[in-house]
């Protein structure tokens, strides 16, 4: 199984980035994720959009994961999926899905649905698509693999089923 290394750093540094593949309506995004230390609001995945940002962070204070999206003509509304902070030196698969039509973000780990939010605004379409960092902190410290983006809102059974598949792959 091969994996990409983040050594971490300092912010803009030591990250992927990607063509801006973000769908501008409805998507998945999965990924795994085994970090290697514990670091407070540094982005797994970070995407920049014309009006704002949207971001997986493992670890936030308090004990918390959170997908975020943020639109930068609102800086004081904050849409959070929220749930436990990942575990450090341990894999996860994290999957968020946005749809549009409903303006709903759903956040699930190891296939299970952790986390939904309502009245998340269509952000458009990408500018940046970045793995391991973003422009606001430290760069992630840990191994990421198999991100797959989709422009569809995949349904809770068939994250569960895609979990489930890659573990088995995998013998996690």
């Amino acid at each position: 199984w091969k994996a990409l290394s983040f050594p971490g750093g300092f912010p803009e540094t030591n990250y992927l980035s990607l063509p801006p593949v973000f769908p501008k309506d409805d998507y998945t995004v999965s990924m795994w994720i085994k970090q290697i230390e514990s670091q407070d609001w540094v982005s797994a995945l970070y995407v920049r959009y014309q009006g704002g940002f949207a971001s997986f962070m493992p670890v936030v204070k308090g004990g918390r994961s959170i997908y975020r999206i943020n639109e930068d003509a609102h800086l004081d509304v904050w849409h959070d999926a929220i749930t436990k902070a990942l575990n450090v030196d341990e894999w996860n698969f994290v999957a968020a899905t946005y749809d549009s039509f409903a303006a709903i973000i759903r956040l699930y780990i190891n296939g299970e649905l952790c986390a939904t939010i309502s009245g998340v605004p269509n952000m458009g379409e990408a500018k940046e698509v970045w793995i391991g960092g973003d422009v606001f902190q430290n760069s992630f410290c840990g191994l990421i693999s198999a991100v797959q983006i989709s422009n569809v809102t995949m349904e809770s059974i068939e994250i569960k089923e895609m979990y489930d598949k890659i573990r088995e792959e995998l013998n996690h």
